[in-house]
């Protein structure tokens, strides 16, 4: 879930992606995790991406998810189209290639597929929950055992891992270790099984075009295959290669709404230059739907007043994809 951004953003004018070691950030000492927190605020500082080690996430999740995707996108076109978006209200189900455009300055839409999935309503979720079109059903291929079961999986350990950068987040911002916690107990997450096919010798054309995410922020797993690039202060475009038993983390744009703009949401963009089937997986944390997006305390004053007005992450983001969708209608339209 991203959006066009043609501004600049502050960030430096670093040559690679930092690593950051978590693991202190599950265990008891607080010197260690607020260290961590440290080093999270320089990275979205000064990048707004960083690697994350020592996560917790056994690798057989993740193998399993990768088997599953690659069967379901190895499929007839015919049978992904079952589960196609334009079936859905929630934003879920399958996109095939062609059908996005994530950089609206291009004049192409881009060669890679897709299958989205969120949160599903569960009983006793709150009227909000209920009303809004980003809690609802999936839309699970059919005859394909264990495939459900490897999303899902999947999806629970991304709660996991959130849970943990976000209170990383809030040591690198000066509050309680716990302050974002009770905001994202109902996390509308949403998670994106990405599939760039091989591309013809000479191909141009980007998988995915420039541009920020906009939720909260951005755990993506990578295949074995390069094709991430983030722009760095100096308007170059850095590499940020697979590394073993790593996630990429982003800021997206409400993180840096909340944090007055402390936190950069990058512009980057994805290809497939590799000759092969490249996979990817982002999930995309995404606030409680009620969740007040207003400046931070420790992020305004000394001159910095707050730049946006107070928002609903919910309103925010469903409004987004509300207008993503008919603005690749209206452009299909004309073309």
């Amino acid at each position: 879930m991203n959006r066009s951004k043609t501004g600049r953003v502050r960030v430096t004018a670093f040559e690679e992606v930092p690593q950051i070691d978590i693991g202190p950030l599950f265990g008891a000492d607080e010197r260690a995790r607020r260290r961590v927190g440290d080093a999270v605020r320089d990275a979205c500082i000064d990048v707004g991406f960083f690697y994350i080690r020592n996560h917790g996430i056994p690798q057989a999740i993740l193998d399993g998810t990768f088997r599953q995707m690659a069967r379901f996108f190895a499929l007839p076109e015919d049978t992904k189209r079952e589960i196609h978006a334009s079936k859905s209200r929630y934003f879920r189900g399958y996109s095939g290639l062609f059908e996005e455009r994530h950089d609206a300055t291009t004049d192409y839409y881009e060669p890679h597929e897709v299958i989205d999935f969120g949160r599903e309503n569960e009983p006793g979720d709150p009227p909000e929950c209920e009303a809004s079109h980003l809690y609802g059903p999936n839309l699970w291929p059919p005859d394909m055992p264990g495939f459900r079961e490897a999303v899902e999986a999947y999806y629970a350990a991304m709660l996991e891992v959130s849970n943990a950068l976000l209170r990383a987040f809030a040591l690198a911002l000066a509050l309680p270790e716990d302050y974002f916690l009770d905001k994202f107990d109902r996390a509308a997450g949403a998670l994106r099984l990405l599939h760039y096919p091989p591309r013809p010798p000479g191909e141009t054309r980007l998988g995915v075009g420039a541009h920020t995410d906009y939720e909260t922020f951005t755990i993506l797993a990578q295949d074995a295959n390069p094709g991430l690039q983030v722009l760095n202060g100096a308007g170059r475009w850095i590499d940020i290669p697979p590394v073993a038993d790593t996630f990429v983390v982003n800021i997206g744009d409400l993180m840096a709404r909340w944090t007055n703009d402390r936190f950069t949401s990058n512009v980057h963009r994805a290809a497939n230059r590799t000759g092969r089937n490249r996979y990817s997986i982002p999930f995309f944390m995404g606030a409680n739907v009620d969740t007040e997006i207003r400046c931070l305390e420790s992020c305004a004053g000394h001159g910095e007043p707050p730049k946006y007005p107070p928002l609903l992450a919910g309103a925010h983001i469903e409004a987004r994809l509300i207008e993503l969708q008919h603005a690749l209608i209206e452009a299909k339209r004309a073309s």
